[in-house]
């Protein structure tokens, strides 16, 4: 779906998935981000997944005065997991980007990606510069490093998504390449899977002429903290024996199925399912070094 800038020239629609539970605090700013982005040609999809506080009336409030907001909301909590997937069911852009009901974005942000990719067609997402800040809006001293992944093969490309950030899978992704994907979205570590998935298909572009950012306010001190949010049923995302008890694991044997069903090379399968485990346990330590020196 397109639509035309003053120019009369074609845009392709953006579509903006925002999954949210009781963001009452900050979803007006966070529509408010989003729809006052100068890339004017978007639809912004909200599922409210029965949020206890006054989200869904401030969504509805926010609904009424712009069209491009379409509002949807749970009768029962339905779990993240499969809020994340509602918002991406819905979207009828070619291009889509998931977006917290509680982070911020600069004026440009969907611009500067989106005229990225519309120039490379090799690449498959795109996404700006990553600031955190705390719960009033404060910049933390913080930092998520990431190189964009532009010239390289599939396999250079899939060892700087497995030891990157996983910012890059709030960025703005080709709808087409992740169309058969939002089955992996129900595990621990979804977000890492998508991104080696998306690797594997094409490159991803990170522009540093836009930004966006971050909050953190959940303070969870811990990998540990992070699983028992996981593991609850109002995340709803570890829904096994197996997901509950082994979730690095279940990673491992999600990424050997990714490798396998890539189209590339089998020899260049084999170099990815000899080095993965080594890559992971890499991550691992210097993941466990990292926050014993803090």
């Amino acid at each position: 779906m397109s639509g035309v800038d003053a120019s009369g020239a074609s845009k392709p629609l953006v579509s903006i998935g925002v999954p949210v539970y009781n963001e009452s605090k900050y979803i007006r700013s966070a529509l408010e981000a989003l729809l006052r982005q100068s890339y004017s040609h978007i639809e912004v999809i909200v599922f409210d997944n029965a949020s206890t506080d006054e989200t869904w009336s401030i969504c509805q409030d926010m609904a009424s005065a712009d069209t491009r907001l379409r509002i949807y909301k749970n009768e029962k909590n339905v779990g993240a997991a499969e809020n994340t997937r509602l918002v991406f069911r819905e979207a009828k852009g070619e291009y889509f980007m998931w977006a917290a009901g509680h982070d911020s974005w600069e004026k440009n942000y969907l611009e500067v990606a989106v005229n990225a990719l519309e120039a490379r067609d090799s690449a498959v997402l795109c996404f700006g510069v990553n600031h955190w800040i705390d719960d009033d809006g404060e910049k933390l001293v913080r930092t998520s490093g990431w190189a964009d992944t532009v010239g390289l093969g599939p396999c250079s490309r899939m060892v700087f998504a497995l030891l990157g950030s996983m910012n890059p899978i709030l960025g703005v992704i080709r709808r087409q390449a992740i169309e058969d994907i939002p089955k992996l979205l129900g595990c621990i570590g979804w977000d890492l899977l998508v991104l080696a998935e998306l690797s594997l298909r094409g490159e991803f572009i990170n522009v540093t002429g836009a930004a966006w950012s971050r909050r953190e306010f959940r303070h969870e001190p811990s990998y540990a903290e992070k699983l028992k949010r996981y593991k609850s049923k109002e995340f709803n995302l570890v829904d096994t024996w197996f997901y509950r008890h082994f979730p690095n694991a279940n990673i491992l044997i999600q990424l050997v199925f990714v490798i396998a069903r890539a189209k590339i090379p089998w020899l260049k399968k084999a170099v990815l399912l000899f080095s993965t485990p080594l890559i992971l346990l890499i991550k691992y330590i210097d993941f466990k070094l990292s926050a014993s020196a803090r």
